[in-house]
């Protein structure tokens, strides 16, 4: 009887010590989202390790390397622009009876942005939904899971981000997107709306041959475009008051991705 009655002294005794643990990294008693985090990692991480563990390893790496694509490609809003796109395409519309119905030019007085709310609430949901859902899987399937096995996957495999650099590119990244989401938002919405653009939705528009060019055309573009940014970024005007805040996360994470200056 002994032995059963001081069973719920030693879980209340536990409860108590968790308790205090937590009382002491947040002092104020208001809610924090990085200890709720920390809570609900400590609640379900052994529940993932063990289903980790029986995957074989090329599943694990394919989740793995599909979670690392689906943050990289939607986590800032463009899924809602290509959205809008794709619905337009299925819809049969075409760029030119698009502009024959749009004359007058643009300003803010003939702008329509109906729906632009549900657009807006639409892509910070799935914005910040993406960042700390898969953003928290990506950091502890490589940062907690595969911590011993560094020199497999990591460039630095002796130095970590110190946790209170974490919180803070956590902060500024959750800024960042907000600006980053709001504005994939507007431009969905417009694009909706039918305001005057060049933006076209049927593939033979502009002839079969630039929609086989396009591809490499557009990524030269983008690469060379990235490029240029990234250099000029580094020019000391810019990279003092835009781009050192960024570099200031010398062992990045999966949330340094959206850790850079609002401007930017």
């Amino acid at each position: 009887m002994e032995a059963v009655d001081s069973r719920p002294e030693i879980a209340n005794s536990n409860n108590n010590e968790k308790k205090a643990d937590l009382e002491e990294k947040n002092p104020n008693g208001l809610w924090n989202p990085m200890t709720e985090g920390v809570k609900w990692i400590e609640n379900y991480v052994d529940s993932l390790e063990r289903f980790f563990e029986r995957l074989p390893a090329f599943i694990s790496t394919f989740i793995a390397t599909f979670a690392l694509f689906t943050f990289g490609a939607t986590l800032r809003g463009e899924w809602v622009i290509i959205l809008v796109t794709a619905l337009k395409q299925l819809s049969g519309e075409t760029h030119m009876e698009r502009n024959s119905t749009s004359q007058e030019a643009l300003t803010l007085e003939n702008l329509k942005m109906s729906h632009f709310g549900s657009f807006f609430i639409g892509a910070q949901v799935l914005a910040y939904s993406i960042y700390f859902l898969i953003g928290g899987f990506l950091h502890w399937y490589f940062y907690v899971n595969r911590r011993d096995s560094a020199k497999e996957w990591k460039i630095q495999p002796d130095k970590w981000i110190t946790p209170e650099l974490e919180r803070h590119e956590i902060i500024i990244g959750s800024i960042s997107l907000f600006f980053a989401s709001s504005f994939s938002a507007f431009l969905a919405c417009y694009f909706y709306n039918e305001n005057p653009s060049t933006l076209y939705y049927q593939f033979d528009e502009y002839g079969w041959i630039w929609f086989f060019l396009q591809f490499p055309v557009m990524f030269v573009y983008m690469d060379y475009t990235t490029y240029i940014m990234h250099r000029l970024y580094h020019t000391p005007w810019l990279y003092k008051n835009f781009h050192k805040l960024h570099h200031k996360y010398k062992q990045p994470t999966a949330f340094s991705v959206t850790a850079i200056h609002p401007w930017r």
